[in-house]
């Protein structure tokens, strides 16, 4: 017996009218963008904060690194939630 098999037996069939799927997707779509903006910007801070409870001086270049963590996860985050919008009206 293959996986596929295995796992069709667990499927199930959405009641949901199209409408409300495509609404459903929106809403997932745009709380996924806003996640990956808030990890954005929450990196920066919690680096400086787990070196100052470590005692330790923070470092430029990883200081330098997680903000530029923080741009491009939120410029993904506003391409998610852009394409969410225009996609889904």
């Amino acid at each position: 017996m293959s996986i596929d098999a295995l796992l069709r037996k667990f499927e199930f069939s959405d009641l949901r009218s199209p409408e409300i799927q495509r609404r459903a997707l929106r809403s997932a779509r745009i709380t996924a963008g806003l996640e990956i903006i808030a990890i954005g910007v929450a990196m920066p801070p919690l680096y400086l904060l787990s070196t100052a409870m470590f005692f330790d001086e923070p470092s430029s270049s990883i200081l330098f690194g997680a903000m530029m963590f923080a741009i491009v996860m939120s410029y993904i985050g506003l391409r998610v939630i852009i394409r969410a919008r225009q996609n889904y009206k």
